[in-house]
């Protein structure tokens, strides 16, 4: 087995019109919300670039990507192709294959939030030396970051992924790990066309402040959708 590491995945699908953003279709045309998602993924694979972390992975869900253009961005990672016939089931196998690897903490990001501050993934690292957990929960009711030290496979047994009440079904279903989960602040992911105002409200403040972590293709194609 390989020297543990820290590894840090990003769960994604490979941008394709007719698979990512089908909620947000509601309020943009498919092009355009195809073209939103892909800035998504570029902005978090940017600001991941300069993030210090052992391992990086990739775990895409439908044809492979591009591995020079992941790689371009985020610098070395590696590619996992997602496995299992619904999210918990993949996020599951995942962590089952980083701990083989050898990984010592584990945690696991999505693809929708493009505003997310570098702080709450070190943060997240840092709660998995006391806690053996860590969740980020999400405003819509989900949670935005996963991470353990080792595999808990029962965080994923009959959880109504998609719905809102993700978060509070994993806490209560694993009351038995009480003590053992660190809770990180609340965020935001961009599934919705309720949660695309609060991040255009959310960017334009960044803009304004000239905040260092501002999601600049995120922001530019938002404009550009506005005007």
């Amino acid at each position: 087995m390989s020297e543990t590491k820290n590894y840090l995945s990003v769960f994604m699908k490979t941008p394709d019109a007719e698979e990512v953003k089908t909620r947000l279709m509601r309020a943009l045309p498919r092009e355009d919300a195809v073209r939103l998602y892909k800035a998504f993924v570029e902005d978090i694979l940017e600001r991941l670039s300069d993030f210090s972390c052992d391992v990086k992975v990739i775990s895409y869900l439908g044809v492979p990507p591009a591995r020079d253009f992941f790689s371009s961005k985020v610098g070395e990672v590696k590619f996992w192709p997602q496995q299992g016939r619904d999210l918990g089931e993949r996020m599951r196998n995942y962590f089952s294959w980083s701990f083989e690897q050898g990984a010592r903490k584990s945690i696991v990001i999505g693809s929708d939030s493009p505003t997310l501050p570098t702080a709450y993934l070190e943060e997240a690292f840092a709660l998995l030396d006391p806690y053996e957990v860590v969740i980020g929960p999400s405003i819509d009711g989900g949670y935005y970051l996963l991470g353990m030290r080792k595999l808990h496979p029962e965080l994923f047994n009959d959880i109504p992924w998609g719905e809102e009440e993700v978060f509070q079904k994993t806490i209560f279903q694993n009351r038995h790990l009480e003590g053992s989960i660190g809770l990180l602040g609340p965020w935001y992911d961009v599934d919705t066309p309720e949660a695309l105002v609060l991040l255009k409200g959310h960017l334009e403040y960044l803009y304004r402040h000239a905040e260092r972590e501002l999601p600049q293709r995120t922001y530019r194609i938002l404009s550009e959708l506005e005007a």
